[in-house]
């Protein structure tokens, strides 16, 4: 089986462009077997000695369930082209082509149902969280965690597991716009993807997307190098992916062939800090992480940040968190331990 969709007329007045998706065959129906297999040799003047490929080819085809598809493509053409194409059916079936007819399914409602629950106001969705405004994303997301909690069977897990990938992959978009470097969006996505398919659970689901807004937008305020020169952009990622290297002003203006004393001026203005304290404070942030999920020890996890002088680092991670980092070490164990 196959979905196809043709596209709107573009602005230049193209057509004839068309989406489809396939093949496949119904997740609950079985392989076929080598007398069905025959047959479709038999009723399509296939030769004989191709019935291995054929059968492994029938065996290749995913098995998924009908509707999956049609609601990830009915989310995809909604948001692009605001629902202003159809989604068609074409079955191929023992070599003869059933006619393509339009197709409006009610398990296709629960894209939709799912869509006016958590898309509505998308475009408002997507800048609040380009913008790292996680208050502003949550209201317009609202609506998802106040809907009656309901028995959801395999198949409609599975569409909605596939509506929250489409939402993971719009809000890469927008974090993406926030002027975040890809390499910080790629690691929380594939994270979330990982997440999404161990769902167990509607319930489960909703908690995701709320985690994957707060996520995001944190990502935005925290990566987002939106408002900043070219020069201080190439600074800031050579400092957030090189951390253990030795850092410093004068190498970094060595690197981008800026005078340190212009760089340290331009930084401050831009960033409102000092270029060296945004190297701290990326470093101690490194260390906090480091401290919660790993079992190394301080001066190697001090070494893993760039602090070459362990006695440096202790002082530094005291005066930011009050405690050493073995102590706030033992203070997270503790949390975790309550959760």
């Amino acid at each position: 089986m196959f979905l196809y969709a043709p596209l709107p007329r573009t602005p230049l007045g193209d057509e004839g462009a068309y989406w489809i998706i396939g093949p496949w065959r119904e997740r609950y129906l079985n392989i076929p077997d080598a007398a069905a297999i025959d047959a479709i040799i038999k009723n399509n003047n296939i030769p004989y000695h191709l019935h291995i490929v054929l059968a492994t080819y029938l065996d290749w085809v995913p098995r998924v369930s009908p509707h999956s598809w049609e609601t990830l493509l009915h989310i995809l053409l909604s948001h692009l082209f605001g629902g202003k194409t159809r989604i068609y059916h074409f079955i191929e079936e023992s070599g003869r082509s059933g006619a393509a007819v339009y197709r409006k399914d009610a398990d296709v409602d629960i894209s939709i149902h799912l869509i006016e629950g958590t898309f509505k106001n998308e475009n408002a969705l997507l800048k609040a969280v380009s913008a790292g405004d996680a208050d502003k994303a949550l209201s317009i997301m609202g609506e998802l965690g106040a809907r009656p909690q309901e028995e959801w069977s395999a198949e409609k897990l599975r569409n909605a597991k596939d509506y929250v990938i489409v939402l993971n992959t719009l809000l890469r978009k927008a974090v993406k716009l926030g002027h975040v470097h890809p390499a910080h969006i790629d690691a929380l996505s594939s994270e979330i993807s990982r997440r999404i398919e161990n769902s167990a659970g509607m319930p489960e689901l909703i908690r995701l997307v709320e985690m994957m807004i707060l996520r995001y937008c944190d990502l935005v305020k925290k990566f987002s190098l939106s408002g900043c020169s070219p020069l201080i952009r190439k600074v800031i990622n050579a400092v957030d992916f090189n951390l253990s290297a030795p850092l410093s002003l004068s190498a970094l203006a060595e690197q981008f062939n800026a005078a340190p004393s212009n760089l340290s001026a331009q930084f401050k203005r831009e960033k409102g800090m000092p270029l060296t304290g945004y190297i701290n404070s990326r470093r101690l942030e490194l260390a906090e992480q480091l401290l919660r999920t790993s079992g190394l020890y301080v001066s190697e996890i001090a070494e893993q940040c760039g602090f070459l002088d362990v006695a440096y680092f202790n002082r530094l991670f005291k005066r930011r968190h009050g405690v050493s980092p073995g102590e706030y070490r033992k203070q997270a164990l503790a949390d975790w331990r309550l959760c």
